[in-house]
């Protein structure tokens, strides 16, 4: 539980979130109002605050029986930076000395709640408030449907009026001043005929909350003043000031049936988003999918040694840069260090080395991927890598594998070269949307509309945590459902999927508990693919992590459909088969994705562990002729018993770019088609290793 500071403007959206925050289970302890310097100007032209009706705001206090805390807007909007970063003058600074000073008075308080709907102006510059102040974010509207959401706000019990009107179809002489319930149906028939918002969210209008359920006493206006700053008679511009109010105390046993009432909309509206969401994308049957035929999935190679031997690889790996190259592969090792921050700084030491040697720097990194022997220490590692990056750090997936020799931490990365500037959805705060990030990452890059997501896990975004007791049935429709937020967010949905990256604690619970929903979601998909490998722990003791490779809405009619082939013989007693994607970039740049498994079919390869090693480098040569673009980096899924650092050497050898050979217990590549069938290939014998071979702009 979170002791929450709620900013504060008068209007229905903050009085809300102030509502979510109480029904999630956090206590309110202040709450906080900027306000105009010069008590008399109702409104100012502000970036990021409402002020109209701010002489009614020393009321909430007594509404809410919560220490109310304010401050003088001095500063203006000086920093219009998509990224903000701290600004002498501009008006976020008279947020943070606000904050400062209630932290000062509130010590226990230790997160902010604030009404944001749609503004990314207005939430990255309250979490980067917040962040800097040691404080969580809540921000329950984001993205919430608005039409759901107006609805939700009448229905728990505020009441509120509308302060200030600028938009066409509102009159001052029947809208300013209206209860907004009364109004209700007024303002949707305007979204139908005009496109406007329905919550206000484009200026349209703004309102004062005079009661709601979390108010002891009702807010009571005897006396206000219509001020006309615009007559058009398309869309006047007026506003209410606010010269006298009353307060009037509500009956307990009233109260306390309106919040019982509030907890039960509330829920009732985050269901409703969540049913109106799955609609949309026709996701309704995505639970009963996972009753479908089970796969069976091909076992990994055994051998008759054990472990991960030898000396850990060269530390450094690093994509050839091409003229038209957008993004280059890196991938470093640790050696043995006295310590795990020794070892981390190690390796983030050769990936510096490695981004200098291409004209890049940390800024330019767009993914990452973390792999650790063990998980329990990734606080430590999280705690030495984030500082390398800054406001907007890459997306990233971490995982537990048994990494080759004495390592413990490996990290692979894809960075923007050549002038490629990554655009970056980094939201911070919990809401309904989707996970808010839980550490140094964004939830993804778009490099020229190729979409690099984080992994996701089936974690409940407005509580953080995955529902327990476990259930892999009940993370996938999670899972599912987050991924759709995100892709929705950056212009792009099912048939913008290119592939996915399916982690699992059983490789069952991959193949015929998620892949069905997935499978479902995908349902326009004519084909689809996915690797699904095991890793023994997951973040958060998750059961699944998924990865996701996709284009934006502008791109998904150039990603090809999944092509199929095989090939024996490309050694003795070792087949091949492989699916294959391709599209073009937003800046024309070819890319592609090919998975690939590679079988043993004689049993000749399974008694010798040398000659396995020779033929997946020859199953290697094998898929990279019949990959359509030469790849970037290849992704080695290996079973655990083979010496991981000869079959790296080996794979150096013939590979055109980096090789990253990952140990583990299971993995196959699988493939989907209209009708929904669920592929490896059957009967082609044992798996020797899962290939990956990415070709990205």
């Amino acid at each position: 539980m979170k002791k929450v500071i709620a900013l504060v403007s008068g209007g229905k959206d903050s009085c809300y979130s102030m509502m979510e925050v109480v029904a999630q289970g956090h206590e309110l302890v202040a709450i906080a109002n900027l306000h105009p310097v010069d008590e008399e100007t109702d409104e100012l032209d502000s970036y990021m605050y409402q002020t109209v009706g701010h002489s009614l705001i020393a009321a909430y206090a007594d509404a809410l029986d919560v220490p109310l805390f304010r401050r003088g807007i001095a500063g203006s909007s000086a920093n219009k930076d998509k990224v903000y970063r701290p600004t002498e003058g501009d008006e976020v600074e008279d947020l943070r000395a606000l904050l400062l000073e209630v932290k000062a008075a509130v010590p226990e308080a230790d997160a902010i709640a604030s009404g944001a709907i749609l503004s990314d102006y207005q939430r990255t510059r309250v979490e980067h408030v917040a962040s800097s102040l040691g404080l969580a974010s809540f921000a329950y509207l984001w993205h919430r449907s608005q039409d759901l959401l107006l609805d939700a706000m009448i229905e728990s019990g505020i009441d509120a009026i509308l302060v200030k009107i600028a938009a066409m179809g509102l009159a001052v002489d029947r809208h300013l001043g209206a209860h907004l319930a009364d109004i209700r149906d007024h303002l949707f028939s305007l979204n139908a005929k005009y496109t406007s918002h329905i919550c206000g969210e484009g200026g349209e209008y703004e309102t004062l909350t005079l009661d709601a359920p979390l108010f002891t006493s009702r807010i009571v206006l005897t006396e206000t003043t219509t001020v006309v700053v615009d007559e058009s008679m398309f869309a006047p511009v007026a506003h209410l000031t606010v010269n006298g109010f009353t307060l009037e105390a509500k009956d307990p046993a009233v109260r306390a049936e309106q919040l019982a009432q509030m907890r039960g909309v509330l829920a009732a509206s985050a269901a409703a988003e969540i049913e109106a969401r799955n609609a949309r994308r026709a996701l309704p049957g995505l639970a009963a999918a996972a009753t479908d035929t089970p796969l069976a999935v091909p076992a990994m190679v055994g051998y008759s040694q054990a472990g991960q031997g030898g000396a850990p690889p060269a530390q450094l790996r690093v994509t050839a840069l091409a003229p038209e190259t957008r993004l280059v592969a890196l991938q470093a090792w640790s050696a043995p260090a006295a310590s795990l921050e020794d070892e981390v700084a190690a390796v983030m030491g050769a990936l510096a080395d490695g981004l200098a040697s291409v004209g890049a720097s940390w800024s330019d990194v767009a993914f990452t991927s973390i792999f650790t022997q063990d998980l329990s220490q990734f606080g430590a590692i999280n705690a030495a890598y984030g500082p390398y990056f800054g406001v907007n750090p890459p997306a990233r997936a971490t995982l537990q594998l048994p990494l080759a020799g004495d390592a413990r931490l490996k990290i692979e990365m894809w960075a923007a070269v050549n002038s490629c500037t990554p655009a970056t959805l980094h939201v911070q705060s919990i809401s309904h949307w989707a996970p808010a990030n839980i550490g140094p990452y964004s939830q993804v890059k778009d490099v020229d509309g190729v979409l690099l997501m984080a992994g996701q896990i089936g974690m409940d975004p407005a509580s953080m945590v995955i529902p327990q007791p476990a259930s892999a049935a009940g993370e996938a429709v999670q899972i599912v459902a987050n991924i759709d937020a995100v892709l929705e967010v950056m212009a792009s949905g099912p048939a913008g999927v290119a592939s996915a990256l399916v982690w699992a604690n059983s490789l069952d619970d991959a193949a015929n508990v998620y892949m069905p929903a997935w499978r479902a979601y995908l349902a326009d998909a004519v084909t689809g693919m996915a690797v699904l490998a095991h890793s023994p722990f997951l973040p958060r003791s998750a059961l699944l992590e998924v990865q996701v490779l996709a284009v934006t809405t502008a791109l998904d009619d150039d990603l090809s459909p999944v092509t199929t082939g095989s090939a024996d013989g490309v050694a003795p007693g070792v087949s091949l088969t492989t699916a294959t994607r391709s599209w073009s970039t937003s800046a024309g740049s070819p890319a592609s994705l090919l998975l690939a498994n590679v079988y043993a079919t004689d049993g000749s390869c399974e008694r010798d562990a040398d000659a396995a090693v020779t033929a997946l480098a020859a199953g290697l040569v094998a898929a990279t002729e019949r990959a359509a673009v030469p790849p970037s980096l290849v992704r080695v899924y290996l079973p655990t018993a083979l010496d991981a650092s000869a079959v790296q050497a080996a794979l150096d050898t013939v590979a055109v770019c980096p090789v990253s050979v990952l140990p583990v217990e299971g993995a196959v590549a699988v493939t989907f088609d209209a009708d929904s069938s669920l592929a490896s290939v059957p009967d082609a014998g044992s798996i020797m290793a899962v290939l990956e071979l990415s070709s990205l702009p």
